[in-house]
């Protein structure tokens, strides 16, 4: 999170994470959520992929993207 809020320009600090399969089994798909602050409010993010690291990864990205937008970026 610090390197993305690094290159971004923006101030970025998880404040909760939470993650679930989507399905039974070793295939089975994960979901993650993030709960993001920035230095103008709070915004949540989520990610699912087959991969636990990837959709926790792909939640932090989906929340700063929502801040950019937040923001006219």
């Amino acid at each position: 999170i610090n390197a993305l809020s690094a290159y971004l320009g923006i101030e970025l600090s998880v404040n909760e994470y939470s993650e679930h399969s989507l399905q039974h089994g070793s295939n089975a798909s994960a979901i993650a959520y993030v709960e993001v602050e920035h230095p103008g409010g709070k915004l949540f993010g989520a990610g699912i992929n087959n991969n636990i690291v990837t959709a926790s990864l792909d939640a932090i990205v989906s929340a700063a993207n929502r801040v950019l937008e937040e923001r006219g970026q």
